[in-house]
């Protein structure tokens, strides 16, 4: 199950990489099965032939999530412009 709801999803990637360009910092999320990681880490998209691309950026080498990169997976939150919408803005209590 995928939250939030289908409605509230980008689908266009078009879309998803203009949002990645406009707001390149990120929240980097990695897992061990013990513990979460994250860090806030600004990302570039390139296009480079495959069907998504690549995320490129930048991690000191000491940074405690720097083994969990490799041939992995991992989370990336691209957070937009920071603002909230209160519930107040909404036409109906749904």
């Amino acid at each position: 199950m995928m939250y939030p709801p289908k409605h509230h999803q980008e689908y266009k990637f078009e879309s998803v990489v203009s949002a990645i360009q406009q707001f390149p910092l990120a929240t980097l999320i990695t897992a061990d099965g013990q513990e979460c990681l994250t860090t806030h880490v600004p990302l570039i998209y390139k296009a480079d032939g495959s069907e998504y691309g690549k995320l490129f950026g930048h991690l000191d080498k000491n940074n405690p999530q720097v083994p969990y990169l490799d041939n992995r997976k991992v989370f990336v939150i691209f957070h937009g412009p920071n603002t909230y919408i209160s519930p107040n803005t909404y036409g109906t209590t749904q």
